[in-house]
């Protein structure tokens, strides 16, 4: 829920799972494209951007982009892994 605080694990396990959804609907012609991820856990969730975002460099692949909004509603874009 999003009135819960995020944890490590919460996060990892969503990672995992979504790594192999991504697989999944590639392999079924589903997913062509990029897939925008925002920051959730971040923020309200608790956890420093620095941890979320090492998490998803170890389980996410190239076609999943962190999607930012900052305070004055700016848009960043940046893929997990280089």
């Amino acid at each position: 829920s999003w009135r819960n605080k995020a944890t490590i694990d919460l996060v990892t396990r969503s990672a995992i799972q979504l790594q192999k959804l991504g697989e999944i609907l590639v392999k079924k012609g589903f997913l062509n494209s990029e897939v925008a991820i925002p920051l959730v856990g971040c923020g309200a969730g608790g956890l420093p951007k620095s941890a979320f975002v090492s998490i998803l460099q170890l389980y996410l692949d190239d076609r999943f982009v962190l999607v930012e909004i900052d305070d004055d509603s700016h848009t960043t874009f940046g893929k997990p892994r280089n």
